[in-house]
């Protein structure tokens, strides 16, 4: 990344530091132009992309939430909306409009994706059955013989 940063005539300091150190400095003091972060964003919206990009997200302190200090009312009023959207339909609807501002402002630039594996023996079933994978409920797994 630096070398490619490099070649458009952005010059990048490297920092290497303790992840206590990191959300210190992110969360805590915003002392940061550039930051390399995973966005763990859940299954539902309103568990990841609120936190991330909601005005009332902008707390400083608390980690994992609005570092970027992004603020825009219409999609505030947009977030709101869909986490009390009882219809299906409507609620993709707002969420449709919600990744366009996204899309359109770019507070955060994805640079990348991780691809995570997970490793488990074939006598466990029943474990990997929704959308938060290993950070699903056991509630259905067993081990069969």
């Amino acid at each position: 990344m630096k070398q490619a940063m490099g070649d458009i005539g952005i010059q990048l300091e490297l920092r290497y530091e303790d992840v206590p150190t990191w959300l210190k400095r992110v969360y805590h003091r915003y002392d940061f132009a550039m930051n390399i972060n995973y966005f763990y964003q859940l299954p539902d919206p309103v568990l990841g992309v609120h936190r991330h990009y909601g005005t009332n997200q902008i707390r400083q302190g608390t980690h994992f939430v609005n570092s970027s200090r992004y603020s825009n009312p219409t999609l505030d009023a947009l977030l709101d909306s869909g986490s009390k959207e009882p219809d299906a339909a409507k609620r993709t609807a707002t969420y449709k409009e919600i990744q366009t501002i996204l899309a359109n402002d770019m507070p955060v630039v994805n640079l990348f994706e991780l691809e995570f594996l997970t490793v488990y023996n074939t006598k466990l079933k029943g474990a990997y059955g929704s959308a938060m994978g290993a950070y699903g409920s056991f509630r259905e797994a067993y081990l069969d013989d």
